[in-house]
């Protein structure tokens, strides 16, 4: 079982960063990892059909294995389902 330790948005190497740190809070040693981030969010089709849980997966640097505490990173490109969204909005929504 892993552990989210903080979640936070901030520039890395002058590129706007979604940083998620993650612990192997029990020790298990877990060598063969694969973590998926997932941003889930109403949107509207092109046709305009609303679809209240839009389901979009993030992409995400290269990381190592749960040794010790690992930050996933997601670079907010404009590509990327963060890119629209501002800090206010980040902050006020589910």
């Amino acid at each position: 079982m892993k552990m989210i330790s903080f979640v936070v948005i901030c520039l890395r190497n002058g590129k706007l960063c979604l940083m998620i740190r993650i612990n192997d809070s029990f020790r298990k040693h877990w060598i063969d990892n694969k973590i998926d981030v997932f941003l889930i969010k109403g949107t509207i089709s092109k046709e305009g059909e609303v679809i209240p849980n839009f389901i979009k997966e993030l992409d995400l640097e290269p990381h190592g294995m749960l040794f010790w505490p690992v930050e996933i990173v997601h670079e907010i490109t404009p590509s990327s389902p963060l890119w629209n969204i501002s800090a206010k909005n980040l902050m006020t929504s589910k």
